[in-house]
């Protein structure tokens, strides 16, 4: 019997969006058009030009035009500008730190318990059973900020989107990432691992496992990843005093 084919279908919502900071622009990013305040500011403070929500002194997002504009004291963003991480890797599916120097970010504090691999595993699991723009036309990523008293889940086409704008909605409400874990339905690439050690994330999961240059930024970071989290047998790369409880077995 051959297999039949259906015409068209669901497609992954995906636009040019356009970030300026007083007046400039500083990039464009392909990303699904919606929360798009939450992505600037995750974008912004992932690449260290912002340390918190409250040094912008003003953001829009206006998804019918594709765009967000964003302002902060000039001064501010002189210096910031001058030592951002904007460039040391491109914030795209596949990128990699190459030959490219390590930023010049200090080492993760010293790991002390957050989780159990239990309680990651279940807040992995809300994060897929919340997907719902995955179920609409599949297609589509999603990341979690998990904290002690909850979980924020966002979705977007690129999985680094949907940990700007994960990171973005946690830093809106003022948390404290020394005692949040990050997940994510993508692979770490290095990327992935700079926003974590930029946020001062260092616990890090996913249903995927690592790239090379991410493993090579979170031995610097000194930063926790676990892999094929979903799995029976997860993996996990760096300290595990970051798990409370029992241990993965090597």
């Amino acid at each position: 019997m051959s297999a039949s084919l259906l015409q068209g279908g669901p497609l992954a919502p995906e636009s040019p969006i356009s970030l300026t900071l007083n007046g400039q622009q500083l990039v464009t990013l392909m990303a699904s058009p919606s929360q798009l305040d939450e992505l600037a500011l995750g974008w912004l403070f992932c690449r260290g030009i912002i340390r918190s929500a409250s040094e912008l002194t003003s953001l829009g997002a206006c998804e019918s035009l594709e765009m967000v504009s964003a302002t902060m004291s000039p001064s501010l963003a002189a210096e910031r500008s001058a030592i951002s991480l904007a460039d040391v890797v491109p914030s795209g599916c596949g990128s990699g730190v190459g030959e490219l120097e390590l930023p010049g970010l200090a080492a993760l504090p010293a790991p002390s318990p957050l989780f159990s691999l239990e309680q990651i595993k279940e807040a992995a699991k809300q994060m897929f059973d919340s997907a719902e723009l995955y179920r609409q036309s599949g297609g589509m990523h999603c990341a979690a900020v998990l904290w002690p008293e909850g979980l924020i889940v966002r979705e977007d086409v690129g999985r680094h989107n949907a940990v700007d704008k994960a990171v973005g909605a946690a830093l809106r409400l003022g948390l404290d990432f020394s005692t949040c874990a990050l997940l994510s339905s993508g692979r770490i690439a290095a990327d992935m691992a700079l926003k974590a050690w930029a946020a001062g994330i260092g616990l890090v999961a996913s249903r995927s496992i690592p790239t090379t240059g991410a493993e090579r930024l979170r031995q610097a970071a000194g930063i926790t990843i676990l892999g094929r989290v979903m799995s029976d047998k997860p993996w996990i790369y760096g300290p595990q005093e970051r798990l409370v409880g029992k241990k993965i077995s090597p």
